[in-house]
Protein backbone atom coordinates (compact mmCIF):
# COMPACT_ATOMS: atom_id res chain seq x y z
CA UNK A 1 0.00 0.00 0.00
CA UNK A 2 1.36 4.14 -0.81
CA UNK A 3 -0.72 6.41 0.47
CA UNK A 4 -0.79 10.06 1.23
CA UNK A 5 -2.71 10.84 3.86
CA UNK A 6 -5.74 13.01 4.88
CA UNK A 7 -3.78 16.63 4.90
CA UNK A 8 -0.77 16.02 4.02
CA UNK A 9 0.91 18.21 1.99
CA UNK A 10 3.95 17.39 -1.47
CA UNK A 11 5.77 19.85 -2.73
CA UNK A 12 8.12 19.31 -6.35
CA UNK A 13 9.49 21.82 -8.67
CA UNK A 14 12.42 19.80 -10.74
CA UNK A 15 14.01 20.83 -13.53
CA UNK A 16 13.10 18.26 -16.84
CA UNK A 17 15.36 15.84 -17.77
CA UNK A 18 17.33 16.90 -21.57
CA UNK A 19 14.76 14.29 -23.26
CA UNK A 20 12.17 16.89 -21.77
CA UNK A 21 10.57 13.71 -19.12
CA UNK A 22 10.49 14.32 -15.56
CA UNK A 23 11.98 10.68 -14.07
CA UNK A 24 14.12 10.13 -11.81
CA UNK A 25 15.79 7.55 -9.88
CA UNK A 26 16.48 6.71 -6.36
CA UNK A 27 20.14 4.89 -5.44
CA UNK A 28 20.05 2.20 -2.56
CA UNK A 29 22.58 0.89 -0.89
CA UNK A 30 24.37 -1.79 -3.13
CA UNK A 31 24.32 -0.06 -6.31
CA UNK A 32 20.22 -0.85 -6.95
CA UNK A 33 18.12 1.70 -8.38
CA UNK A 34 14.75 2.64 -8.45
CA UNK A 35 13.23 4.53 -11.40
CA UNK A 36 10.21 6.39 -10.96
CA UNK A 37 8.37 7.53 -14.08
CA UNK A 38 7.24 11.00 -12.15
CA UNK A 39 8.33 14.01 -10.32
CA UNK A 40 5.80 12.50 -7.33
CA UNK A 41 5.29 8.77 -8.03
CA UNK A 42 2.66 7.53 -5.88
CA UNK A 43 2.88 3.69 -6.34
CA UNK A 44 2.40 0.36 -5.30
CA UNK A 45 3.14 -2.94 -6.52
CA UNK A 46 2.63 -6.79 -5.93
CA UNK A 47 4.34 -9.63 -7.73
CA UNK A 48 3.55 -12.81 -6.77
CA UNK A 49 4.43 -16.14 -8.63
CA UNK A 50 3.87 -19.66 -7.28
CA UNK A 51 3.87 -23.32 -8.96
CA UNK A 52 2.39 -25.47 -6.70
CA UNK A 53 2.88 -29.57 -7.98
CA UNK A 54 1.38 -32.68 -6.18
CA UNK A 55 1.72 -36.06 -7.24
CA UNK A 56 4.64 -38.09 -9.38
CA UNK A 57 5.18 -36.98 -12.74
CA UNK A 58 6.74 -40.51 -13.97
CA UNK A 59 5.00 -42.90 -15.64
CA UNK A 60 3.68 -46.25 -13.50
CA UNK A 61 6.24 -45.03 -10.76
CA UNK A 62 3.20 -46.46 -8.56
CA UNK A 63 2.99 -49.90 -9.66
CA UNK A 64 2.35 -52.99 -7.90
CA UNK A 65 1.78 -56.97 -8.99
CA UNK A 66 -0.56 -57.23 -5.76
CA UNK A 67 -3.58 -56.69 -5.60
CA UNK A 68 -4.12 -52.91 -5.95
CA UNK A 69 -2.93 -49.71 -6.88
CA UNK A 70 -4.22 -46.26 -5.22
CA UNK A 71 -3.08 -43.19 -5.78
CA UNK A 72 -4.14 -39.68 -5.10
CA UNK A 73 -3.23 -35.86 -5.42
CA UNK A 74 -5.13 -32.98 -3.95
CA UNK A 75 -3.35 -29.48 -5.07
CA UNK A 76 -5.03 -26.14 -3.72
CA UNK A 77 -2.90 -23.40 -4.67
CA UNK A 78 -5.25 -20.40 -2.75
CA UNK A 79 -4.32 -16.39 -2.85
CA UNK A 80 -5.41 -13.00 -1.54
CA UNK A 81 -3.65 -9.44 -2.60
CA UNK A 82 -4.40 -6.31 -2.19
CA UNK A 83 -2.46 -3.56 -3.89
CA UNK A 84 -3.84 0.09 -2.81
CA UNK A 85 -2.35 3.32 -3.90
CA UNK A 86 -3.77 6.69 -3.42
CA UNK A 87 -4.26 10.46 -2.28
CA UNK A 88 -6.28 10.87 1.06
CA UNK A 89 -9.11 13.56 1.39
CA UNK A 90 -7.76 17.03 2.29
CA UNK A 91 -4.30 16.56 0.61
CA UNK A 92 -2.41 19.21 -1.31
CA UNK A 93 -0.02 17.86 -4.19
CA UNK A 94 1.52 20.39 -5.80
CA UNK A 95 4.41 19.84 -9.00
CA UNK A 96 5.46 22.50 -10.78
CA UNK A 97 3.53 22.21 -14.12
CA UNK A 98 6.30 25.17 -15.71
CA UNK A 99 8.70 22.76 -15.90
CA UNK A 100 6.21 19.92 -16.57
CA UNK A 101 6.42 18.39 -13.67
CA UNK A 102 3.90 15.05 -13.18
CA UNK A 103 1.84 13.16 -10.71
CA UNK A 104 1.27 9.33 -11.06
CA UNK A 105 -0.77 7.35 -8.64
CA UNK A 106 -0.07 3.41 -9.49
CA UNK A 107 -1.55 -0.13 -8.70
CA UNK A 108 -0.08 -3.47 -9.89
CA UNK A 109 -0.56 -6.06 -9.27
CA UNK A 110 1.17 -9.47 -11.41
CA UNK A 111 0.06 -12.64 -10.76
CA UNK A 112 1.84 -16.16 -11.96
CA UNK A 113 0.08 -19.24 -10.35
CA UNK A 114 0.63 -22.39 -12.00
CA UNK A 115 -1.02 -25.50 -9.67
CA UNK A 116 0.19 -28.75 -11.72
CA UNK A 117 -0.90 -32.36 -10.36
CA UNK A 118 0.26 -35.76 -12.19
CA UNK A 119 -0.37 -39.18 -11.12
CA UNK A 120 -0.36 -42.52 -12.44
CA UNK A 121 -0.23 -46.15 -11.45
CA UNK A 122 -0.51 -50.12 -12.58
CA UNK A 123 -1.87 -52.65 -10.18
CA UNK A 124 -2.97 -56.19 -10.36
CA UNK A 125 -6.63 -56.47 -9.58
CA UNK A 126 -7.40 -52.72 -9.08
CA UNK A 127 -6.01 -49.65 -9.87
CA UNK A 128 -7.39 -46.10 -8.71
CA UNK A 129 -5.73 -42.82 -9.65
CA UNK A 130 -7.62 -39.79 -8.84
CA UNK A 131 -6.23 -36.22 -9.08
CA UNK A 132 -7.69 -32.48 -8.28
CA UNK A 133 -5.91 -28.99 -9.31
CA UNK A 134 -7.28 -25.64 -8.36
CA UNK A 135 -6.04 -22.51 -8.50
CA UNK A 136 -8.05 -19.66 -6.29
CA UNK A 137 -7.26 -15.91 -6.27
CA UNK A 138 -8.51 -13.06 -5.31
CA UNK A 139 -7.34 -9.84 -6.37
CA UNK A 140 -8.22 -6.34 -5.37
CA UNK A 141 -6.10 -3.61 -7.47
CA UNK A 142 -7.01 0.02 -6.68
CA UNK A 143 -5.20 3.58 -8.12
CA UNK A 144 -7.80 6.15 -6.42
CA UNK A 145 -7.73 9.99 -5.60
CA UNK A 146 -10.38 11.66 -3.18
CA UNK A 147 -12.07 14.12 -4.73
CA UNK A 148 -11.55 16.29 -1.75
CA UNK A 149 -7.63 16.34 -2.35
CA UNK A 150 -5.95 19.25 -4.57
CA UNK A 151 -3.69 18.73 -7.31
CA UNK A 152 -2.01 20.69 -9.25
CA UNK A 153 0.64 19.33 -11.72
CA UNK A 154 1.46 19.41 -15.38
CA UNK A 155 -0.28 16.32 -15.95
CA UNK A 156 -2.39 13.57 -13.38
CA UNK A 157 -2.33 10.41 -14.33
CA UNK A 158 -3.92 7.12 -12.22
CA UNK A 159 -3.31 3.81 -13.55
CA UNK A 160 -4.55 0.49 -12.35
CA UNK A 161 -3.05 -2.67 -13.72
CA UNK A 162 -3.98 -6.51 -12.92
CA UNK A 163 -2.13 -8.89 -15.34
CA UNK A 164 -2.69 -12.45 -14.81
CA UNK A 165 -1.52 -16.09 -15.83
CA UNK A 166 -3.16 -18.86 -13.81
CA UNK A 167 -3.46 -22.18 -14.77
CA UNK A 168 -4.79 -25.73 -13.28
CA UNK A 169 -3.00 -28.82 -14.65
CA UNK A 170 -3.64 -32.39 -14.06
CA UNK A 171 -3.63 -35.46 -15.16
CA UNK A 172 -4.02 -39.33 -13.74
CA UNK A 173 -3.90 -42.67 -15.40
CA UNK A 174 -4.60 -46.65 -14.10
CA UNK A 175 -3.89 -49.67 -15.40
CA UNK A 176 -4.81 -53.28 -14.15
CA UNK A 177 -6.32 -56.66 -14.91
CA UNK A 178 -9.45 -56.14 -13.76
CA UNK A 179 -10.65 -52.68 -12.75
CA UNK A 180 -9.09 -49.41 -13.48
CA UNK A 181 -10.33 -45.65 -12.69
CA UNK A 182 -8.65 -42.56 -13.42
CA UNK A 183 -10.13 -39.38 -12.42
CA UNK A 184 -8.56 -35.89 -13.05
CA UNK A 185 -10.14 -32.57 -12.54
CA UNK A 186 -8.97 -29.02 -12.73
CA UNK A 187 -10.63 -26.09 -11.26
CA UNK A 188 -9.79 -22.39 -11.86
CA UNK A 189 -12.03 -19.22 -9.62
CA UNK A 190 -10.45 -16.05 -10.40
CA UNK A 191 -12.11 -12.93 -8.89
CA UNK A 192 -10.72 -9.35 -9.69
CA UNK A 193 -11.27 -6.08 -8.73
CA UNK A 194 -9.41 -3.82 -10.36
CA UNK A 195 -10.17 0.47 -10.04
CA UNK A 196 -8.90 3.93 -10.77
CA UNK A 197 -11.20 6.64 -9.84
CA UNK A 198 -11.01 9.96 -8.20
CA UNK A 199 -14.25 9.95 -5.54
CA UNK A 200 -15.02 9.07 -2.45
CA UNK A 201 -11.69 6.60 -1.93
CA UNK A 202 -12.39 6.98 2.26
CA UNK A 203 -13.11 2.18 1.65
CA UNK A 204 -9.48 2.53 1.05
CA UNK A 205 -7.97 4.26 3.41
CA UNK A 206 -5.86 1.85 6.24
CA UNK A 207 -6.58 4.23 8.90
CA UNK A 208 -9.26 3.28 10.78
CA UNK A 209 -12.02 6.12 10.45
CA UNK A 210 -14.31 8.19 13.13
CA UNK A 211 -17.59 7.31 11.73
CA UNK A 212 -18.46 10.95 13.74
CA UNK A 213 -15.30 13.24 12.16
CA UNK A 214 -15.30 11.35 8.68
CA UNK A 215 -13.14 13.59 6.40
CA UNK A 216 -15.18 15.23 3.71
CA UNK A 217 -15.07 13.65 0.20
CA UNK A 218 -15.96 16.59 -2.13
CA UNK A 219 -14.44 20.26 -2.55
CA UNK A 220 -11.14 19.51 -3.92
CA UNK A 221 -9.55 21.06 -7.33
CA UNK A 222 -7.49 19.34 -9.91
CA UNK A 223 -5.75 22.14 -12.40
CA UNK A 224 -3.82 19.97 -15.00
CA UNK A 225 -3.46 19.79 -18.46
CA UNK A 226 -3.65 16.30 -19.05
CA UNK A 227 -5.64 13.81 -17.14
CA UNK A 228 -5.46 9.69 -17.01
CA UNK A 229 -7.93 7.46 -15.18
CA UNK A 230 -6.84 4.02 -16.40
CA UNK A 231 -7.72 0.42 -15.11
CA UNK A 232 -6.89 -2.60 -17.06
CA UNK A 233 -7.42 -6.80 -16.25
CA UNK A 234 -5.08 -8.40 -18.97
CA UNK A 235 -3.86 -12.26 -19.23
CA UNK A 236 -4.60 -15.54 -19.35
CA UNK A 237 -6.72 -18.38 -17.03
CA UNK A 238 -6.42 -21.43 -18.43
CA UNK A 239 -6.91 -25.53 -17.26
CA UNK A 240 -6.28 -29.06 -19.04
CA UNK A 241 -7.14 -32.08 -17.72
CA UNK A 242 -6.35 -35.74 -19.20
CA UNK A 243 -7.34 -38.67 -17.64
CA UNK A 244 -7.03 -42.58 -18.78
CA UNK A 245 -7.72 -45.91 -17.65
CA UNK A 246 -6.89 -49.22 -19.35
CA UNK A 247 -7.95 -53.41 -18.71
CA UNK A 248 -5.55 -56.05 -20.03
CA UNK A 249 -6.76 -59.07 -18.97
CA UNK A 250 -4.84 -62.22 -19.91
CA UNK A 251 -6.05 -64.67 -21.95
CA UNK A 252 -7.69 -68.32 -20.82
CA UNK A 253 -8.76 -71.45 -22.63
CA UNK A 254 -11.82 -72.90 -21.51
CA UNK A 255 -15.74 -72.01 -19.99
CA UNK A 256 -14.50 -68.70 -17.86
CA UNK A 257 -17.18 -67.01 -15.63
CA UNK A 258 -17.04 -63.44 -15.12
CA UNK A 259 -15.14 -62.21 -11.58
CA UNK A 260 -17.46 -61.49 -9.42
CA UNK A 261 -15.52 -59.71 -7.67
CA UNK A 262 -14.30 -57.45 -10.18
CA UNK A 263 -15.89 -54.28 -9.24
CA UNK A 264 -16.71 -54.65 -5.33
CA UNK A 265 -12.81 -54.29 -4.43
CA UNK A 266 -12.30 -51.37 -5.89
CA UNK A 267 -15.80 -50.00 -4.67
CA UNK A 268 -14.25 -50.46 -1.28
CA UNK A 269 -11.28 -48.27 -2.00
CA UNK A 270 -13.52 -45.83 -3.42
CA UNK A 271 -15.31 -45.78 -0.32
CA UNK A 272 -12.24 -45.20 1.60
CA UNK A 273 -10.83 -42.65 -0.43
CA UNK A 274 -14.51 -41.03 0.65
CA UNK A 275 -13.95 -41.40 3.94
CA UNK A 276 -10.34 -39.88 3.68
CA UNK A 277 -11.50 -37.05 2.24
CA UNK A 278 -14.23 -36.19 4.89
CA UNK A 279 -11.70 -36.45 7.32
CA UNK A 280 -9.70 -34.15 6.12
CA UNK A 281 -11.98 -31.69 5.33
CA UNK A 282 -12.98 -31.80 9.29
CA UNK A 283 -9.84 -31.01 10.19
CA UNK A 284 -9.27 -28.32 7.57
CA UNK A 285 -12.03 -26.77 8.49
CA UNK A 286 -11.14 -27.59 12.64
CA UNK A 287 -8.18 -25.36 11.65
CA UNK A 288 -10.05 -22.44 9.82
CA UNK A 289 -11.60 -22.22 13.37
CA UNK A 290 -9.01 -22.00 15.35
CA UNK A 291 -7.26 -19.77 13.20
CA UNK A 292 -10.40 -17.54 12.89
CA UNK A 293 -10.54 -17.15 16.85
CA UNK A 294 -6.88 -16.39 17.34
CA UNK A 295 -7.40 -13.31 14.82
CA UNK A 296 -10.43 -12.46 16.62
CA UNK A 297 -12.44 -13.05 12.95
CA UNK A 298 -14.03 -16.30 13.71
CA UNK A 299 -14.29 -19.11 11.37
CA UNK A 300 -15.00 -18.83 7.57
CA UNK A 301 -12.57 -16.43 7.22
CA UNK A 302 -14.52 -13.18 7.20
CA UNK A 303 -12.28 -10.59 8.97
CA UNK A 304 -9.95 -13.24 10.27
CA UNK A 305 -7.84 -12.66 6.99
CA UNK A 306 -7.24 -14.46 3.91
CA UNK A 307 -5.64 -17.57 5.26
CA UNK A 308 -9.18 -18.32 7.41
CA UNK A 309 -10.63 -18.33 3.96
CA UNK A 310 -8.29 -19.96 1.94
CA UNK A 311 -8.48 -23.11 4.57
CA UNK A 312 -12.41 -22.62 4.17
CA UNK A 313 -12.71 -22.49 0.33
CA UNK A 314 -9.72 -25.70 0.31
CA UNK A 315 -12.36 -27.77 2.69
CA UNK A 316 -15.29 -26.78 1.10
CA UNK A 317 -13.78 -28.60 -2.70
CA UNK A 318 -12.68 -31.10 -0.37
CA UNK A 319 -16.14 -31.99 0.29
CA UNK A 320 -17.58 -31.69 -3.16
CA UNK A 321 -14.80 -34.25 -4.04
CA UNK A 322 -15.97 -36.35 -1.49
CA UNK A 323 -19.80 -36.76 -2.53
CA UNK A 324 -18.53 -37.04 -6.45
CA UNK A 325 -16.12 -40.01 -5.17
CA UNK A 326 -19.18 -41.31 -3.28
CA UNK A 327 -21.40 -40.92 -6.82
CA UNK A 328 -18.63 -42.87 -8.55
CA UNK A 329 -18.47 -45.57 -6.53
CA UNK A 330 -22.24 -45.97 -7.22
CA UNK A 331 -21.83 -46.74 -10.57
CA UNK A 332 -18.99 -48.72 -10.48
CA UNK A 333 -21.00 -50.62 -8.08
CA UNK A 334 -23.84 -50.84 -10.86
CA UNK A 335 -20.84 -51.87 -13.18
CA UNK A 336 -20.25 -54.93 -11.50
CA UNK A 337 -23.29 -55.93 -10.87
CA UNK A 338 -24.30 -55.92 -14.64
CA UNK A 339 -20.89 -57.62 -15.75
CA UNK A 340 -22.35 -60.45 -13.64
CA UNK A 341 -25.37 -60.79 -14.80
CA UNK A 342 -24.21 -60.69 -17.92
CA UNK A 343 -21.83 -63.59 -17.64
CA UNK A 344 -24.22 -66.85 -18.28
CA UNK A 345 -22.51 -70.64 -18.45
CA UNK A 346 -21.45 -72.68 -21.66
CA UNK A 347 -24.12 -75.88 -22.09
CA UNK A 348 -23.06 -79.33 -20.72
CA UNK A 349 -20.52 -80.88 -23.04
CA UNK A 350 -19.73 -77.98 -25.05
CA UNK A 351 -16.70 -76.08 -24.88
CA UNK A 352 -16.42 -71.92 -24.81
CA UNK A 353 -13.95 -69.66 -24.86
CA UNK A 354 -14.89 -66.13 -22.96
CA UNK A 355 -12.83 -63.30 -22.01
CA UNK A 356 -12.87 -62.08 -18.49
CA UNK A 357 -14.70 -59.30 -16.94
CA UNK A 358 -13.24 -55.81 -16.43
CA UNK A 359 -14.56 -52.60 -15.66
CA UNK A 360 -12.74 -49.07 -17.13
CA UNK A 361 -13.54 -46.01 -15.71
CA UNK A 362 -12.26 -42.22 -16.74
CA UNK A 363 -13.06 -39.00 -16.62
CA UNK A 364 -11.85 -35.88 -16.73
CA UNK A 365 -13.20 -31.70 -15.93
CA UNK A 366 -11.37 -28.88 -16.45
CA UNK A 367 -13.46 -25.89 -14.97
CA UNK A 368 -12.90 -22.03 -15.17
CA UNK A 369 -15.11 -19.63 -12.73
CA UNK A 370 -13.39 -16.06 -13.19
CA UNK A 371 -15.64 -12.72 -12.41
CA UNK A 372 -12.75 -10.25 -13.58
CA UNK A 373 -13.92 -6.40 -12.94
CA UNK A 374 -12.48 -3.07 -14.34
CA UNK A 375 -13.61 -0.22 -13.52
CA UNK A 376 -12.77 3.78 -13.92
CA UNK A 377 -14.37 6.66 -12.71
CA UNK A 378 -15.18 10.23 -12.09
CA UNK A 379 -17.56 10.85 -8.92
CA UNK A 380 -17.82 14.24 -7.60
CA UNK A 381 -14.39 15.74 -8.81
CA UNK A 382 -14.32 19.26 -9.66
CA UNK A 383 -11.53 19.66 -12.95
CA UNK A 384 -10.20 23.17 -13.66
CA UNK A 385 -7.52 24.37 -15.54
CA UNK A 386 -9.10 27.69 -16.03
CA UNK A 387 -8.84 28.79 -19.98
CA UNK A 388 -6.06 26.28 -20.95
CA UNK A 389 -8.91 23.45 -20.11
CA UNK A 390 -7.95 19.64 -19.48
CA UNK A 391 -7.54 16.82 -21.72
CA UNK A 392 -9.34 13.42 -19.75
CA UNK A 393 -9.30 10.02 -20.44
CA UNK A 394 -11.36 7.98 -18.13
CA UNK A 395 -10.86 3.89 -19.55
CA UNK A 396 -11.45 0.53 -18.25
CA UNK A 397 -10.14 -2.73 -20.44
CA UNK A 398 -10.65 -6.17 -19.84
CA UNK A 399 -8.90 -8.54 -22.42
CA UNK A 400 -8.14 -11.57 -20.06
CA UNK A 401 -8.41 -14.75 -22.34
CA UNK A 402 -10.28 -17.71 -20.75
CA UNK A 403 -9.23 -21.24 -21.96
CA UNK A 404 -10.29 -25.22 -20.68
CA UNK A 405 -9.58 -28.57 -22.13
CA UNK A 406 -10.22 -31.29 -20.92
CA UNK A 407 -9.71 -35.24 -22.43
CA UNK A 408 -10.63 -38.72 -21.01
CA UNK A 409 -10.10 -42.21 -22.69
CA UNK A 410 -11.02 -46.26 -21.11
CA UNK A 411 -9.25 -48.72 -22.81
CA UNK A 412 -10.42 -52.68 -22.40
CA UNK A 413 -8.11 -54.67 -23.91
CA UNK A 414 -9.48 -58.52 -22.52
CA UNK A 415 -8.36 -61.48 -24.59
CA UNK A 416 -10.29 -64.92 -25.49
CA UNK A 417 -8.21 -67.91 -25.56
Amino acid sequence: RAWVGDGAQLTVSADPNPDGTDSWATLLPGGANIDWLHSIAITAHTNANAFNMVGDPRLWNQATSGDAAIGGAFNYLGASNTTIAGIGSGAKVIADASKKNEVQVSAVAKDTFVSFSPISGKGGTAALQGTVAITDVKDITHATVSAAADISAHALTLHAQNPLMIWALSGAVAMSDKASIGISIGINNAKTDTVASIGDNSSDDAAPADPAAAPTQTGGKIKVAKLDVLATSEGEVGGVSVAGSAVTAASSGGAQKPDANAGSGLVDLLKNVTSTSKDLQTKLASVDTLSGALTGGGSGGGSGGSGTSMLGNASKYLGELSSATSALGTVVDKASSLGQKGGGSAPTGATSTSGSFGIAVSGAASVNMASLGSRAELSGANIDNGSQGTRVTVQAINRAQLASAAGAAALSLAKGG
